[in-house]
């Protein structure tokens, strides 16, 4: 038997080795707002976004000087992965796109859906974001909680804050 699973594994491994490149490329351009395909998503990849490092960071700069950053932290149930898009002000929020989380399914895994994301686009960490009762945001740094997600949904906001921060300590000095 554990030989039949190690040549599966073998065989398998290049291809959920493709998917990963491919779902964290994708990630990226969604944050960018790029269309891509499948089959031609690295040589869009390629000739749209260009990938640094700063003090420890890795980030991505795309078209029109918007700059995307990987964010990685704690939700309520498991870890929530996505990029941040940013205005080239650092910021600004463009746009979010999550590339994995394990919250719980219809309800703070209601963070991922457009809505909810589309309310964080154009909000400032002036200084943090800050997480207020669904429908009661009303300036450039609050962004409504999810009913039912308000746990879920503080977490993320607080991974943001986290990945902010980190942006701010990487950059210090250069704006």
């Amino acid at each position: 038997l554990s030989v039949i699973l190690v040549a599966v594994n073998t065989f398998t491994e290049p291809m959920v080795l493709q998917n990963e490149k491919i779902k964290e490329l994708s990630t990226i351009l969604n944050a960018f707002e790029i269309e891509f395909t499948d089959e031609k998503i690295t040589e869009i990849f390629d000739s749209n976004i260009e990938v640094l490092e700063k003090s420890g960071l890795t980030y991505y700069k795309g078209p029109s000087g918007k700059i995307a950053y990987p964010f990685d932290g704690p939700g309520l149930w498991g870890s929530i992965i996505g990029v941040m898009a940013m205005e080239p002000d650092n910021l600004t929020i463009s746009n979010v796109a999550i590339k994995f989380q394990e919250e719980t399914p219809g309800l703070g895994s209601r963070i991922t859906e457009r809505s909810f994301l589309d309310s964080i686009i154009n909000k400032q960490f002036d200084p943090e974001l800050l997480l207020v009762a669904a429908g009661k945001a009303d300036s450039n740094v609050e962004i409504d909680g999810i009913t039912g997600a308000t746990l879920s949904s503080k977490a993320f906001i607080k991974i943001l804050n986290e990945q902010h921060h980190k942006i701010k300590a990487a950059f210090k000095g250069d704006q």
